[in-house]
């Protein structure tokens, strides 16, 4: 990993983190040695790309091929350990150990480990992510490790407090934002154990199968998590062809889960302003104008 993207790495761990991640930041390198040395690990080079954490290959000390991943230590740190535990292995990456306190975990490798997202033909990819989706959605038991998805949804409240989210959304947007949220909340099918975060970067190859990695730990209805999967990769919605193509993952995956439209669509409406509101509060504008247009594309489509 060059030197350019841990600079980029580091200023959003220091945006979102604060002095906090600063400290995390420069303890990095000895938390790092004090887990090669106590867990006989062979530490290699990051991965690129990294957005919120860093994250390298190791062996381990029978030269097995495993992941560590490191973060601020925080709740939804804490969920992903909790998660990946729930799923134990089955459409998810297995866990190998793990320390939420001090904000580690170690799994299983993918091998080959290719992305779903590089792959270009939808009409394999959309049937991989559902599949993978509906392996992962299974009651649970402890539910008081996870987030339930109106707490989840809270940030939206920031759109009638924020100036930034008021001038980015128009009214009738954020209007509908309230009203159907509170209507879904209140009738949802059976709670299960969400992803929270399942797209295309999220979903790698191993082996024979492809599994899920990076769980947010959510309790919702299985309707909810169609919504990362539509909006990734990001759309450069002003192409009428863009735009056709999302439509045409939307009918794909509502023929694969017999899931109902319109229930579906404003899910996906509605995490992607959940979305805005998180990208305006770590102060990444260019992210939260795209996925508000994304949004308004996806409420023209209620129309259709």
């Amino acid at each position: 990993m060059n030197s350019k993207h841990l600079i980029k790495l580091k200023n959003t761990i220091v945006a979102i983190h604060g002095e906090r991640g600063d400290f995390w930041w420069r303890t990095l390198p000895k938390l790092l040695n004090d887990l090669a040395l106590s867990h006989g690990l062979t530490l290699q080079a990051p991965f690129e790309e990294l957005t919120f954490n860093y994250v390298l290959p190791v062996l381990g000390p029978n030269r097995e091929a495993w992941v560590l991943k490191l973060g601020v230590p925080h709740y939804e740190f804490t969920r992903e350990i909790h998660s990946l535990e729930h799923y134990n292995g089955e459409g998810c990456i297995r866990l190998i150990d793990a320390n939420s306190i001090d904000g580690w975990i170690i799994m299983e490798r993918c091998i080959p480990g290719a992305r779903l997202v590089d792959i270009n033909d939808k009409k394999q990819t959309i049937p991989i992510a559902v599949s993978v989706m509906q392996r992962l959605w299974r009651p649970i038991k402890n539910t008081e490790y996870f987030t339930p998805l109106a707490q989840w949804l809270e940030s939206l409240e920031q759109l009638n407090s924020k100036e930034l989210l008021q001038h980015l959304v128009r009214k009738s947007l954020r209007d509908f934002i309230f009203s159907r949220s509170q209507e879904l909340l209140s009738s949802q099918g059976e709670q299960v154990l969400l992803h929270g975060d399942l797209h295309h970067y999220n979903i790698l190859q191993h082996q024979s199968e492809w599994l899920a990695i990076d769980p947010k730990g959510i309790i919702g209805e299985r309707e909810f998590e169609i919504g990362a999967c539509l909006r990734n990769p990001l759309r450069v919605v002003e192409d009428p062809q863009k735009t056709k193509e999302i439509a045409d993952n939307l009918a794909l995956i509502i023929e694969l889960t017999g899931f109902d439209r319109q229930r579906v669509l404003s899910w996906c409406i509605i995490q992607a302003v959940l979305c805005v509101c998180w990208y305006c509060e770590d102060k990444m504008l260019e992210k939260a104008h795209q996925l508000t247009a994304f949004a308004e594309r996806l409420y023209s489509f209620l129309l259709i």
